[in-house]
């Protein structure tokens, strides 16, 4: 297994991933925001909507990581959807090879190319059409280091480029491994295909995991950010 030199790699659109990061103190005032919505939280996982919970962390996502998103994406870019991720012993376990193709809409509306549906936790989900998910970009923030023993993610490179596949098509051949410093940004396509392990170190690995788009959807559909 290979490890990213995430310094020296630039090429999101051939590679479906690139970085970038934030200063020690910006990184700081993160990790304190996050820390009082996980605290406030009762899942051991994956915080749904953190940016809903704290207008502190609105605040230091507008300020700082939405300039980064447009920059990278396009300069209309906005937040369609917001995750804090963590790995404590409590609530560690591997996550399988996927893509990410589901986004998250106000209401149902059947349209040709989108489906399957799900909810969950009153939020409606749904499978877009490919190109929907090859417009937009996700934004990994770590606030604490990630490496293969707290369960860093793993990418196949230029996979995105491929559309969406079905789970048995997700064979990686040469996967690397995004180890990253605190407040270092991994920004990857949400076609990319990605995973983690367990971590086996006890330390925790808090993850922002923010999901940006540049254009609306299909009539009447509408993004459950903007509803």
């Amino acid at each position: 297994m290979e490890l990213i030199d995430l310094y020296k790699s630039d090429r999101l659109e051939s590679d479906g991933y690139t970085w970038d990061r934030l200063t020690p103190d910006e990184t700081s005032a993160f990790a304190i925001a996050c820390d009082v919505v996980i605290a406030e939280s009762s899942s051991q996982f994956g915080i749904r909507d953190p940016l809903g919970r704290s207008a502190d962390l609105r605040f230091l996502t507008e300020r700082f990581l939405y300039p980064i998103a447009r920059r990278q994406l396009s300069s209309r870019a906005f937040l369609v959807r917001s995750t804090l991720f963590d790995k404590p012993q409590t609530a560690n376990w591997a996550v399988p090879w996927h893509q990410d193709v589901t986004i998250e809409v106000v209401e149902r509306h059947d349209i040709a190319g989108f489906g399957p549906w799900s909810m969950k936790d009153d939020i409606v989900s749904v499978q877009p059409l490919a190109k929907v998910l090859q417009n937009m970009l996700t934004l990994r923030l770590h606030l604490d280091p990630a490496d293969a023993e707290n369960g860093a993610l793993l990418v196949e490179p230029g996979s995105h480029l491929h559309g969406k596949l079905r789970i048995q098509d997700i064979v990686p051949t040469e996967p690397l491994l995004c180890s990253c410093e605190a407040g270092e940004i991994l920004m990857m396509k949400p076609l990319l295909f990605h995973a983690s392990n367990r971590s086996t170190s006890g330390h925790p690995r808090r993850v922002l995991h923010l999901d940006f788009a540049y254009e609306q959807l299909p009539h009447p559909l509408v993004w459950r950010s903007q509803g």
